[in-house]
């Protein structure tokens, strides 16, 4: 993971960078390594928030929890920003961070100077997960990458729309990627064997119905 740059996760989640999109990494997986860079960055962090607010219906949720429980990440981090939509689909999620009891990791200095120096409040979402930043601006919407375009560069943002923002959308990813059955579905993407088993066996039958 630390071999893909941190434009093009951005471009990953949504975000308008000349780097190529992780052709495999899911987004919630690019938010997850975003999180453990972006209090060293801050035009970073100010667009991994403004990415996640215009594209949270395209966030998976429960995928995203999986991966935190499994994967690496700053707990803290994902939290705050998830906190900022006010989205109740995120709810076990941010409960999740905010009961792992992860150590709060410092900022950079240049993120809570507006703060320190009464220019600006520090940011009420962050300093609930123990972290002191600044305020974080709305961000350049200019930076966000527009629904159609967004369909056009992602197959997991394409699926998602034509399936829904859900285990069967990711699963006929995978499938699109490549992954011959349920069980390496599976362990890519930590949902259940039976819920693998079932949409497999479905959109294969699908594609064999549709290829007569």
């Amino acid at each position: 993971m630390t071999l893909v740059s941190t434009d093009a996760l951005l471009k990953g989640i949504g975000c308008n960078m000349t780097d190529r999109t992780p052709a495999k990494l899911f987004p919630e997986e690019c938010l997850a390594e975003l999180s453990k860079r972006v209090l060293e960055d801050f035009k970073a962090l100010v667009l991994m928030n403004a990415a996640i607010q215009n594209h949270k219906d395209l966030i998976h949720p429960e995928m995203l929890l999986k991966y935190l429980q499994e994967g690496d990440a700053d707990l803290n981090v994902i939290g705050a920003l998830l906190s900022k939509t006010q989205d109740r689909r995120f709810a076990k999620v941010i409960e999740f961070c905010r009961a792992s009891g992860q150590e709060p990791v410092q900022p950079s200095r240049i993120l809570s100077l507006a703060a320190r120096i009464g220019q600006s409040a520090f940011d009420a979402d962050f300093k609930s997960f123990g972290i002191k930043i600044a305020e974080l601006p709305s961000g350049d919407e200019r930076k966000i990458t527009s629904p159609a375009r967004l369909l056009r560069g992602s197959l997991f943002f394409k699926n998602r729309v034509l399936f829904g923002c859900n285990w069967r959308a990711d699963i006929i990813s995978c499938m699109s990627l490549g992954f011959a059955n349920p069980s390496e579905i599976k362990k890519r993407l930590h949902c259940s064997y039976e819920t693998a088993h079932r949409v497999f066996n479905d959109y294969t039958l699908f594609q064999r119905s549709t290829a007569k």
